[in-house]
């Protein structure tokens, strides 16, 4: 009896090991779908003004990274990637600048690849004249004259008909939560399905 117990927990230890070794390991788990967002991540609309002064502190901080080079500086594109990445979850960010989700798309994509060019110069193993570090500076420079361009350009606008309802919905939206805010306070009004 001993013998058929010990022979049974020695053949499942074996039989589970070889089925997880069998396995390639942890499979990388699936990128979170991001959440879109009513409220405003600044606390008001952002309007093309914003968005512009954005794209120009970028400029900015790219141009001060091609003064000074060799220090360190990729994590500031962090910082301007969180921001972009707020602003592309707001539902109503094309209501607001009237300005196509397509450019803030673009703006997003010059952040990830200065922040990743700089990052490769910055932590490169290579000595700082190395073909390597200046073909990083030369794409780095391109990539700037490049975003320049694109800023010069007017942004492309919203189509009407998809700024219009987007309007309506914010509206709407605004409306409703001024209402639960008013119910919530106990405030309410004669006129609170008019507003």
């Amino acid at each position: 009896m001993r013998i058929c117990f010990i022979s049974f927990c020695v053949f499942l230890t074996i039989s589970c090991w070889s089925q997880t070794a069998q396995k390639p390991g942890p499979k990388p788990a699936a990128p979170a779908k991001p959440v879109i967002t009513k409220d405003s991540p600044t606390g008001g609309d952002i309007t093309s003004e914003i968005a512009k002064e954005f794209a120009n502190k970028l400029v900015n901080y790219a141009e001060e990274d091609l003064q000074n080079f060799g220090k360190p500086s990729y994590t500031r594109y962090t910082y301007l990637h969180n921001t972009m990445v707020k602003w592309l979850n707001y539902q109503f960010l094309e209501a607001d600048s009237e300005i196509a989700i397509s450019w803030f798309k673009k703006i997003d994509e010059f952040i990830v690849f200065f922040q990743n060019t700089k990052k490769d110069y910055d932590l490169g193993f290579q000595e700082a004249g190395s073909p390597e570090k200046q073909q990083l500076k030369q794409r780095f420079e391109k990539g700037l004259a490049n975003l320049k361009g694109i800023l010069e350009q007017v942004p492309p606008k919203t189509k009407p008909d998809r700024l219009e309802a987007l309007k309506r919905q914010k509206q709407t939206y605004l409306r409703e939560k001024k209402a639960a805010e008013r119910a919530k306070s106990g405030k309410q009004t004669l006129f609170d399905g008019d507003k």
